[in-house]
């Protein structure tokens, strides 16, 4: 039995340690690309994105297991989702939005590009981080309650 939660914790482990090397590599690919194109190759950043969102996604999943496990309908959390998964969401796409060359984009990603000076440089940049928040926030916010109904 506790030979099962040791191997469940390496899984978890060696898929997120996999899941952040490959973002690593293709945002490494990403900044190459832009620096010998100067164009943004915006499918790469989109897979670079998605990817640190599942690894919060990831972080959540034992609790979303639980939860599936449980009795009742599944609700959201929303003041989470609100408070939380939204601007992480809003900070987590900036690069996608700020590249896109639709210009009210742009402007609507504006006090992003002011708060982090357009720097995208070092190991996990700050996007990377509201990425993995924005995924643990969804798989969290989900959760059931049972209903109970009273004559």
């Amino acid at each position: 039995m506790k030979i099962k939660i040791w191997l469940k914790y390496l899984v978890y482990g060696l898929v997120i340690l996999a899941s952040m090397s490959l973002s690593s590599y293709l945002s490494y690919k990403y900044k190459t690309h832009m620096a010998l194109t100067f164009q943004p190759n915006l499918l790469l950043l989109a897979i670079c994105i998605l990817i640190n969102m599942i690894i919060g996604a990831i972080l959540g999943f034992e609790r979303f297991i639980k939860e599936r496990r449980k009795d009742g309908r599944w609700k959201i959390n929303l003041p989470k989702m609100i408070l939380l998964g939204i601007p992480s969401f809003y900070v987590s796409i900036f690069q996608i939005a700020f590249y896109s060359g639709v210009t009210y984009i742009a402007r609507i990603m504006y006090p992003i590009a002011f708060i982090s000076g357009l720097t995208f440089g070092g190991f996990i940049t700050s996007f990377q981080i509201f990425q993995i928040l924005f995924g643990y926030c969804v798989i969290t916010s989900l959760y059931k309650r049972r209903e109970e109904y009273y004559c």
